[in-house]
């Protein structure tokens, strides 16, 4: 059956494909619009000469940040680190050690640098790595870890040092109080001649002190060293040397009430002492002046050796034999006359004067033989073959007299010798007194005359025996009364006849050129 439709139907029907048809119309023009206004590319036919050029696809990244300061490997100081660098312009940088930990953090400036600090206090290599940040906090970039040396931190340490005080003061053999400054809590410890040999650990103030025992005088090279509680030397002081007396002698027999105040002064005083060193008569001498009746004693070490009693003269003279070579402290002693009291004298100014005797001269060795064994050979036959050294006799200076006489005065006698050398003066033939020929080589005494008259004086250079080895020509003097007016008579005169001086003169000189071609031999 037919369906048949209306006219309105059969409109709606045309009504809607003509509406489909300008749809489409629209469509085709649209695009036809649009590929006409697209540019056409025009393919080329390859020529045989043109190369193709290979494409690359690049990929934009961001610069890895940079440290510019401290470099990378160098040594810091512990402590806050200045770190600079540069980087990507509105970016942060982040700071981080091995472990991860945030150390500093800044923005990069616009200039591309950046500036900041880390503190890093733990000595030792540490590795940093620098982060480049976006405005999200994302890292966007990292660099390679760059590596710093944090150094051992500085410390002041007080280096050991002994108290001012000990280096002027005079110690003495015996146990020393050392003290001194120091680090506090170390130990010190005491080198003497490059040995430790004693130590002790200094307090909270850094002060110690401790008892060094030096039973010898002499010189002692002294030096301190500090170790710290790991036993390491961690401060050392330059050696001082320090001048160790030895200790004074003991006095002998003195009660303790008798015993000398440092304020008192000492009955008698030390001139010369000298000290002859001679293979065969070695000695030591010595002179001075003191108060009559006065006890003077010459010790060797703790032994005395020789002693005197001060006579009217004021003068006094020691004379002790050494036979035993060795080392000798030599103290001098006087007891005063009361008996209050012993004292130690002091040394002369000018010192302790050592004597050396000539050594044989080695220029002209003997031509025989013999003078190989010289040193095996007898005495007697040494002294057969070489001449002995002729002994300089002592000079005797004229005496000069009052002209009113001595008037129960002593006489006063002077003169001129061998340092060390022993003269005796003789009167008329008899001993009228000894004495020790000082350092500078002169010699004084005061002889008691007991009765006016003529005189004849003769000076003589004993050695340890009395025996004479040399002498003066003798001298003649006359001493007047004191009843002679005051302008003496020609024959009264204190000057010796002329014979007398002329024959005292040529003595000693005739004498040096003897001794200046003698060969002395040792024994």
């Amino acid at each position: 059956m037919t369906h048949r439709r209306d006219s309105r139907t059969v409109r709606r029907l045309d009504l809607a494909k003509y509406t489909v048809l300008l749809v489409l119309a629209v469509t085709v023009i649209v695009l036809l619009t649009t590929r006409s206004c697209q540019p056409q590319l025009t393919l080329l036919k390859p020529t045989p000469a043109a190369t193709l050029a290979p494409t690359f696809t690049a990929e934009a990244a961001l610069t890895r940040p940079v440290l510019v300061s401290p470099l990378t490997g160098s040594t810091v100081t512990p402590g806050v680190i200045e770190l600079r660098g540069e980087g990507a312009r509105g970016y942060s940088i982040r700071v981080r050690d091995q472990a991860g930990r945030l150390l500093a953090a800044t923005h990069v400036q616009p200039d591309a640098s950046w500036t900041t600090t880390a503190a890093i206090d733990a000595p030792g290599d540490v590795a940093l790595t620098l982060e480049l940040v976006n405005a999200a906090g994302e890292v966007v970039a990292a660099a390679a870890p760059i590596t710093l040396t944090v150094g051992v931190p500085a410390v002041a340490i007080r280096a050991p040092a002994l108290d001012q005080t000990l280096l002027e003061a005079t110690l003495t053999a015996g146990q020393l109080a050392l003290s001194g400054k120091g680090e506090a809590g170390a130990t010190i410890e005491i080198v003497v001649d490059g040995v430790v040999t004693a130590s002790t650990v200094a307090d909270a103030n850094g002060r110690w002190e401790v008892a060094l025992q030096a039973n010898a005088p002499g010189l002692y090279a002294v030096g301190l060293r500090s170790r710290n509680a790991a036993g390491a030397v961690i401060a050392t002081a330059t050696p001082v040397i320090l001048t160790v007396a030895a200790p004074p002698q003991p006095v002998v027999a003195i009660p303790p009430t008798a015993t000398a105040t440092p304020d008192q002064t000492p009955p008698a005083v030390v001139a010369s002492i000298i000290v002859t060193t001679d293979p065969a008569n070695s000695r030591i001498a010595a002179n001075g002046k003191g108060a009559v009746g006065a006890v003077v004693e010459l010790l060797l070490d703790a032994t005395v050796v020789a002693t005197t009693t001060i006579g009217e003269t004021g003068a006094w003279a020691l004379l002790a034999p050494v036979s035993q070579p060795d080392a000798y402290t030599i103290n001098l002693r006087a007891i005063a006359p009361d008996g209050g009291g012993a004292y130690d004298l002091a040394p002369p100014p000018q010192g302790v004067v050592v004597t050396l005797s000539s050594p044989t001269p080695t220029e002209t060795p003997l031509p025989t033989e013999e003078s190989v064994t010289v040193v095996t050979v007898e005495p007697t036959v040494i002294d057969t073959a070489t001449p002995t050294v002729t002994p300089e006799p002592p000079i005797l200076d004229t005496p000069q007299l009052p002209e009113t006489g001595l008037a129960g005065a002593a006489l006063p006698l002077t003169g001129a010798g061998t340092p060390g050398d022993v003269v005796r003066v003789v009167i008329d033939g008899a001993p009228a007194g000894a004495t020790v020929v000082d350092a500078e080589g002169h010699w004084q005494m005061l002889v008691e005359v007991a009765a006016t008259g003529a005189y004849s004086i003769v000076v003589e250079s004993i050695d340890l025996s009395g025996a004479v080895r040399a002498a003066t020509a003798p001298i003649v003097i006359d001493i007047p009364t004191p009843a002679n007016t005051a302008t003496p008579l020609p024959t009264d005169t204190a000057t010796p006849p002329p014979t007398k001086t002329s024959t005292a003169t040529p003595v000693p000189t005739n004498t040096a050129t003897n001794t200046s071609t003698a060969t002395p031999v040792p024994t």
